[in-house]
């Protein structure tokens, strides 16, 4: 049995607005106010221009990007909105994933051999923008984080040259000249470095059809709409509005999934309307993709994720992070017990730095007819499948699942199996 931490690091910034108020008081002056009947002063977010001044200040503080000037006739970047996208993406979809490519046998995920090939994790950021926010803050949060940004919009890709990306050395710009194209791969390759693969994709689609839809909905919100709007209209308007942005993104993702760049690449796109989940989702169930998953954003304004991916294999877990650390010892004493049973069972605990616990093992080695089978000496069909459990305070959950024995089995069995009060309480 091998007990290791994983490399796999994810570190999340905790934005305090009175500290940079009080920092960047200069800059940050004129957008503060006083609360009324107190001596207390509040940053006051209503206008655009509050919104730029105090975006362009939490980039230079927590993602260490110097003079980082945003344009003002695009979209100001709602950075805690992006963080959690990125978060939820990464504790749900992508920890079991580098748990499985760092501790897998499998040759086929480490590219001829050479594992050092998997250190940089490669995703695609679709529709970047001017600001380039995702690849600042997603190589930030994950060191080994390093992005391909595409974007359509010419003024917001001179923009960008000229006085973001400069200041940038974990991205590559890539420019699409067709609207249809959401995924121009051959671009995407020539940039790719070789050996590498794609980890996921991000996106925040337009959302609307046209302006008269944004408006229609925004009166329909309890909270007023902001006067001071902002925006290119690639950022925001695209016929057919985010549904049809995100099935042709879901159509180009059949064809490229092909390529042994994005094998197991999880696609995902910001949603801006909840009803619209269902309708992608089962669009993604007609093109015949089942592995598919849902997430929510909260903050002032609401934002859900949906995400798909063609290995069934692989399968997305509860988007709850730990917070509060397992006690592996039950789990160490179960399973020095199946040890006992039959020595060749093999398994590996990996602890990672957001408290969750996984189980790596080489068959579903607690079930009581895969040890008989085992100890009867019929072992020509096992040790050869890979099974992955996470654990944490929320409970057991299966994340990778090669085996012959369905995923509701394993899961069920693993829970009666290693359950215990830790994960209880």
């Amino acid at each position: 049995m091998i007990t290791a931490t994983s490399s796999y690091n994810l570190s999340i910034p905790v934005i305090d607005i009175p500290y940079l108020v009080d920092k960047y008081a200069q800059k940050l002056r004129l957008n503060c106010k006083r609360r009324c009947g107190t001596d207390r002063t509040y940053y006051d977010f209503s206008t655009a221009t509050s919104q730029y001044d105090i975006t362009e200040v939490i980039i230079e503080e927590y993602f260490d990007v110097e003079e980082y000037n945003l344009s003002r006739k695009n979209l100001c970047p709602r950075i805690s909105n992006r963080m959690e996208y990125i978060r939820i993406l990464e504790y749900s979809l992508m920890e079991s994933l580098e748990i499985y490519y760092e501790y897998s046998n499998n040759e086929e995920i480490t590219d001829e051999g050479n594992r050092e090939n998997m250190t940089d994790r490669w995703i695609v950021d679709i529709g970047t923008g001017s600001s380039l926010v995702y690849p600042i803050i997603g190589s930030k949060m994950c060191l080994k984080n390093k992005f391909i940004a595409t974007e359509i919009d010419q003024e917001s890709i001179e923009y960008a040259k000229q006085h973001i990306l400069p200041n940038l050395n974990n991205v590559q710009l890539v420019e699409v000249e067709d609207p249809k194209l959401i995924l121009p791969v051959d671009k995407i390759l020539q940039v790719l470095p070789h050996g590498q693969k794609v980890r996921y994709t991000l996106c925040n689609p337009p959302f609307y059809t046209d302006e008269s839809e944004l408006d229609i909905l925004e009166a329909q919100k309890i909270t007023a709409k902001q006067e001071e709007l902002v925006l290119a209209e690639s950022e925001m308007y695209y016929k057919g509005g985010e549904v049809e942005f995100i099935k042709l993104l879901i159509d180009q993702s059949i064809e490229v999934n092909k390529l042994t760049q994005l094998k197991n690449c999880w696609y995902s796109s910001q949603v801006g309307i909840h009803s619209h989940i269902k309708e992608l989702i089962d669009y993604c169930r007609l093109k015949g993709i089942t592995n598919t998953f849902q997430g929510c954003i909260k903050f002032t304004t609401s934002r859900w994720i949906v995400a798909w991916n063609f290995n069934t294999n692989f399968l997305p877990l509860s988007p709850t992070p730990s917070t509060k650390l397992v006690d592996s010892t039950p789990i160490h004493q179960k399973l020095q017990q199946l040890k006992k049973s039959f020595d060749k069972f093999d398994f590996k605990i990996i602890s990672t730095t957001s408290n969750n616990l996984y189980l790596i093992c080489n068959e579903v080695i607690w079930l009581r007819k895969i040890k008989r089978q085992a100890q009867r000496g019929d072992v020509s069909t096992l040790f050869q499948k890979l099974i992955v459990l996470r654990f944490n305070m929320h409970g057991i959950e299966l994340a990778y699942n090669d085996s012959n024995i369905d995923k509701v089995t394993v899961t069920n069995s693993a829970v009666a199996q290693f359950q215990s009060e830790s994960h209880r309480n």
